[in-house]
């Protein structure tokens, strides 16, 4: 018994480690410290370029990872969705580009995080593929066509790691990130906060959202 609780809870952690720990806000009352998290502001200018692409993918997921134990599993602070916008001449190749300009307004948990890394996903085929199984109550087997993405992973470190304390109080601005890969390669890469959040920065959120986030987020992270 105490053996397979020893492995719940080892379950439980791995599992709990590939949790993301910043939740999007969308809601101008959920702006604010609850007690356990806080929010947290970014701007961004973000641009993804990959060589292959599947013609029905429009967008990919950027997940910004902040792992807590050295061996880098899970802690994902959070996402930032980013179109597809069409092919684009880059230096001479024609590549796939994602790209977005904006705002993310998100809660994370009290404490002192370290953003690593970064991901993300392309499908680029999608094969036919046979599955085939055998029911234990009839013994009969069955059969069907499925079809199997055939994905790209990109990945990337930041130069240097970036740390974010989130604490009680008031809430904190990340600052503005420029951000190009090429196939996971980092091409051009910046983090300013030098300037206090604005109205100006927020150009594409909601104007309670901005309201809420101006007059909560007054410190950088």
């Amino acid at each position: 018994m105490k053996n397979k609780n020893k492995l719940v809870s080892f379950i439980l952690v791995v599992f709990c480690a590939g949790c993301a720990t910043g939740k999007s806000i969308s809601n101008p009352e959920d702006i604010g410290d609850d007690g356990k998290h806080n929010t947290v502001v970014m701007t961004y200018d973000i641009k993804l370029y990959t060589a292959n692409r599947y013609p029905s993918v429009k967008e990919t997921s950027l997940r910004f990872r902040c792992p807590k134990n050295s061996a880098g599993f899970g802690g994902n602070c959070f996402t930032i969705n980013v179109p597809f916008l069409g092919k684009k001449d880059v230096d001479g190749y024609s590549v796939n580009a994602f790209e977005h300009s904006g705002a993310k307004v998100f809660k994370m948990d009290y404490g002192d995080h370290v953003l690593q890394s970064m991901q993300h996903s392309v499908v680029v085929d999608r094969l036919p593929e046979l599955q085939c199984w055998t029911s234990k109550k009839t013994k009969k087997r069955t059969c069907r066509n499925v079809v199997k993405d055939v994905t790209d992973r990109h990945s990337s470190s930041f130069p240097d790691p970036i740390p974010v304390n989130v604490g009680s109080g008031e809430g904190c601005y990340l600052g503005h990130l420029e951000l190009a890969m090429f196939n996971g390669e980092l091409v051009d890469f910046s983090i300013t906060n030098d300037e206090p959040l604005s109205a100006e920065m927020l150009p594409d959120l909601s104007p309670d959202i901005v309201t809420s986030a101006i007059a909560h987020v007054k410190r950088p992270c």
